[in-house]
C-alpha cells in the first residue's frame, strides 16, 4: 500500500504528465507547419533556467554575445508579431532593470556622468 506522501506525489505526477501532454498538442496544432516553432519552447525553458541561474552574467553575456546571429532562428518563430526574440529582448530590459535597483547610486552616478555632456 502507498503512504499518504507517495499517493500524492503520485497523483501531481500524473496530473502534470496529462497536462503537458495537452499542453503539447495545442502547441504543436498551434506550429502548424513550421516545425522551428517546436524548438522555440524549449529554446524558452533553457533561457529562463540561464536566468533562474545566474542573472546577470551569464545569460546577459550569452544574448548580447549570439542575439545577431539567432536572428534568423527567432524570426522564424514568430506567431504573429510575438516570438522567441521578443522574449529575449524583455528579458534583457527585465535584467538591465534589476541590476540598477541592486546597485542604484552607482548606476545613477554613471547615467548623470555619461548624459550630463547633453544637458
Amino acid at each position: 500500500m502507498l503512504k499518504k506522501s507517495s499517493a500524492l506525489v503520485l497523483i501531481i505526477g500524473v496530473m502534470a504528465a496529462v497536462f503537458f501532454g495537452l499542453v503539447s498538442v495545442l502547441f504543436a496544432s498551434l506550429a502548424g507547419e513550421r516545425l522551428i516553432i517546436l524548438l522555440a519552447l524549449p529554446a524558452a525553458i533553457l533561457v529562463l533556467g540561464l536566468f533562474i541561474y545566474d542573472r546577470y552574467l551569464l545569460l546577459f553575456f550569452l544574448i548580447i554575445l549570439f542575439r545577431s546571429a539567432m536572428d534568423p532562428f527567432l524570426n522564424a518563430t514568430m506567431l504573429g508579431s510575438f516570438g522567441l526574440g521578443a522574449v529575449l529582448n524583455a528579458l534583457v530590459i527585465i535584467i538591465a532593470v534589476i541590476a540598477i535597483l541592486k546597485q542604484r547610486e552607482a548606476a545613477l552616478k554613471l547615467v548623470s556622468q555619461t548624459w550630463l555632456l547633453f544637458c
